[in-house]
């Protein structure tokens, strides 16, 4: 998400419909790819990187409306945020335990989780990564479903450079460090603003994909740097912290 400084919402039409892509594919890869449509107690293990964004919240909603429809039950376990990467690997050690039938999930961190995942599939249990395009070294999960962030992240630069004509400054708020999604999306920014000589990027930041933590990191950046004219968020929930801020310090 951009935020320019005379920005005011959320589009959540668009993540809506990436949720609820996200899970037809899921549950088509449950009923034709493993052939258990006949089973009658089919579970999906449902592991979102965290509930703290409105798109996992959707993505959520949409399992479990999916799973009633089609009979299958659907669980739902996550990690209180995305960088609790060990709660995110014993969710996964209990849903093996629990022996589901197919395990989706959003990866927090690839070296954490591949292997345990490798447990999971050597005891049968297909796996189905969702949200991004992780790459999982040394495994052949059943799908990767997701957007492509670097390519979102040439998107997101060539609109900032439509909004200010090649020149400004320019503060970048990240999601976690490390984590595949935040890399590519700043890759694919740094690709087309770079090219402008007149845009200086004068702050980046993590702020961990937390809103409230993007507010706290937006009011430190402002004080440093009070004549921004754009602010890049890696994910909506961090600019809606930094807006809070930027209307707070009285921009508009």
């Amino acid at each position: 998400m951009v935020i320019r400084l005379n920005f005011k919402g959320e589009n959540l039409k668009m993540k809506k419909l990436l949720a609820l892509s996200l899970l037809i594919v899921i549950f088509a890869i449950s009923i034709c790819s493993i052939g258990l449509a006949e089973t009658k107690n089919f579970t999906i293990g449902l592991i979102p990187k965290a509930l703290i964004s409105p798109f996992y919240i959707t993505l959520v909603d949409a399992a479990k409306a999916k799973g009633a429809a089609e009979g299958f039950d659907v669980i739902v376990s996550s990690p209180p945020n995305e960088t609790a990467i060990a709660e995110q690997v014993n969710i996964i050690e209990d849903f093996i335990e629990k022996k589901v039938d197919l395990l989706a999930l959003g990866v927090t961190d690839i070296s954490a989780v591949v292997p345990v995942l490798k447990k999971a599939m050597e005891a049968g249990i297909p796996v189905v990564i969702v949200d991004t395009q992780t790459p999982l070294p040394g495994l052949e999960v059943t799908s990767l479903i997701g957007s492509d962030n670097i390519e979102g992240g040439r998107i997101v630069g060539k609109y900032a450079m439509e909004l200010l004509n090649g020149k400004g400054n320019v503060a970048i708020i990240e999601g976690v460090p490390g984590h595949s999604a935040c890399i590519d999306r700043l890759q694919g920014f740094h690709e087309i603003v770079d090219k402008y000589p007149e845009i200086k990027v004068v702050a980046s930041q993590p702020a961990n994909w937390e809103r409230a933590l993007g507010m706290s990191v937006m009011e430190n950046i402002l004080q440093a740097n009070p004549t921004l004219d754009l602010v890049f968020a890696a994910c909506d929930e961090m600019a809606l912290g930094a807006l809070k801020a930027i209307e707070a310090a009285g921009k508009k």
